[in-house]
């Protein structure tokens, strides 16, 4: 069976797990600029510290979806890299990506996330706002939000 499986980033998926970001970015953007994304380049060292998380979703051992928690501070955590394969979107794996984000941020102790996506990506907004994020501002191209847990 097809199944979802969420787990810790390694070493054996970081890779993987790049080049489904990545492939997210060539798609929207037309192009890939790593200057722009150094934390990509340093998941392990990145992600590793008390109250951050990298996570990667698998199907037969193939990386379909991405998600992570930056501590911003003692009460407050960041979704970032939320990004499911082309292929693999509208199957709900968002989502499943979205809820584990947010039972580890319980875990971790957090009572807000907040995060933000690109003011023209609908689908990723639907997501969130689906899910009780509330809008707070626009910054530049960046839409955000943030949510009580």
């Amino acid at each position: 069976m097809n199944q979802l499986s969420i787990k810790v980033i390694t070493e054996e998926t970081v890779d993987a797990a790049i080049d489904v970001i990545n492939a997210g970015f060539l798609e929207y953007f037309g192009v890939v600029k790593s200057e722009f994304n150094p934390d990509l380049y340093t998941i392990l060292e990145t992600y590793k510290p008390d109250g951050n998380i990298f996570l990667v979703g698998t199907i037969n051992g193939e990386v379909v979806v991405t998600g992570a928690l930056k501590k911003e501070n003692v009460e407050t955590s960041r979704i970032v890299r939320m990004s499911v394969s082309n292929k693999h979107r509208k199957k709900g794996y968002g989502t499943i990506m979205l809820k584990e984000l947010e039972k580890y941020a319980k875990n971790f102790g957090y009572r807000k996330i907040v995060l933000e996506t690109n003011k023209e990506w609908q689908n990723p907004i639907k997501l969130y706002k689906s899910h009780g994020y509330i809008f707070s501002h626009v910054e530049e191209n960046q839409v955000h939000f943030w949510k009580t847990i």
